[in-house]
């Protein structure tokens, strides 16, 4: 439904600080709402490209309508990036059980965000950046993805940039607004829960229970006892899958 913040192609609720940019969302509203419509009709799950809170609104409006007629949102389409959310659809990702994936390593202060996203925007929408806080408290299921291969693979890395908001062994870059940092707890349940959920796996796998799947990692420290900024150094020493052991490298 957009593009990018940095080249102008994602629509912005409050605009950009250039006023002589704007954008619209990819795919005119009634288009949209007629694809998602025969998508939905078909059984597919859709995930949307959406970065700006203008294109958000625009793609939670056509997925409500196609929700509301079904009656619920049982195939859990969902919204990928999502770098701004206007505080207003908060409630609505809620009310219509719609999930929201984001590219972890963006919560630092990467070259990317500084030097490309974060000046094309008016200084009170920066504040709202990637405000993964606001949005766990307003209850908005939050899950993860790699964007593979044009960002880190590695989650340890994307885990502790959501933990500090920090460039992993650069403090001298400062933190992307600290007061949107996650808990160890927190991002354990989005990489791992959330994320069964949004792939409609959760009864499979996600959670250490009877009658899932035995999927489960050893690793070299506790990350609940570890150094917030440490977590990029944790090493798989193990892995198990379906019950069975498929790394072992030690």
């Amino acid at each position: 439904m957009g593009g990018a913040i940095e080249s102008y192609s994602e629509a912005l609720i409050d605009g950009y600080l250039d006023e002589t940019k704007s954008a619209q969302p990819v795919i005119p509203a009634d288009a949209f709402v007629d694809n998602i419509q025969q998508l939905d009709d078909a059984g597919f799950q859709v995930m949307v490209h959406a970065i700006g809170d203008g294109t958000v609104r625009a793609t939670l409006d056509g997925f409500e309508k196609v929700i509301k007629k079904r009656g619920n949102n049982d195939l859990r389409h969902h919204i990928d990036h999502c770098t701004l959310v206007h505080p207003d659809d908060f409630q609505r990702f809620v009310d219509l059980n719609i999930s929201r994936s984001s590219r972890p390593p963006l919560n630092a202060p990467i070259a990317y965000n500084t030097e490309a996203v974060l000046p094309a925007l008016k200084p009170d929408t920066r504040k709202r950046a990637y405000d993964n806080n606001n949005r766990q408290v307003a209850g908005m299921r939050q899950h993860n993805h790699t964007d593979a291969p044009a960002a880190v693979l590695w989650p340890w890395w994307g885990m502790e940039t959501s933990a500090t908001r920090g460039f992993p062994g650069k403090p001298e870059l400062g933190k992307l607004n600290e007061d949107q940092a996650l808990t160890v707890e927190e991002l354990i349940k989005i990489y791992t829960i959330n994320s069964a959920w949004a792939m409609n796996l959760d009864k499979v796998t996600g959670s250490i229970e009877v009658g899932k799947s035995a999927d489960m990692i050893l690793l070299n420290h506790n990350l609940l006892d570890t150094p917030l900024t440490d977590i990029h150094k944790t090493e798989v020493q193990g892995t198990i899958f379906k019950g069975k052991v498929v790394y072992n490298p030690l």
